[in-house]
């Protein structure tokens, strides 16, 4: 777990020149169609080729919530916590670009929206791997 946020990051920054698909229809990528509370349930790791469910299982829970005024919270605690990490958030959606900026250091962090119905909840992020090849990382999450 603790090299995947590396990774992501690395992937967000090089998302800003890569973009993103075009394979989801962006009608359904609306605000309030992104608002509530929203649990992560996968994982993908596209130059590794699998796929994490294991979140709950052991312990682990990572949620985000998106509220109509355009702020939000990500929450996440490990396994033996007492209490949750969390941060507060604004956001911004161009097309399926999903735009969060951390209120504690105000750094950006951009996803592409690859699929948004009333209980998924799909990011993808496009980069280029170590070997050159290109790659695709999701976080999966369910409405809760």
């Amino acid at each position: 777990m603790k090299r995947l946020f590396p990774v992501l990051f690395c992937a967000a920054v090089l998302l800003a020149g890569a973009g993103c698909s075009d394979k989801n229809d962006d009608n359904d990528i609306t605000p309030a169609n992104l608002t509530g509370k929203w649990i992560l349930v996968g994982e993908y790791d596209g130059e590794y080729d699998e796929w994490d469910y294991e979140w709950a299982d052991y312990g682990y829970v990572s949620t985000l919530e998106f509220r109509a005024d355009n702020t939000g919270t990500k929450t996440y605690m490990e396994p033996g916590d007492v209490t949750a990490d969390s941060y507060e958030f604004t956001w911004s959606l161009d097309g399926n670009v999903l735009t969060r900026i951390d209120l504690r250091d105000g750094e950006p962090y951009a996803a592409c929206i690859d699929k948004l119905t009333g209980d998924e909840l799909v990011f993808a992020w496009y980069y280029q791997g170590e070997d050159g090849n290109d790659y695709t990382d999701l976080e999966c999450y369910r409405s809760m």
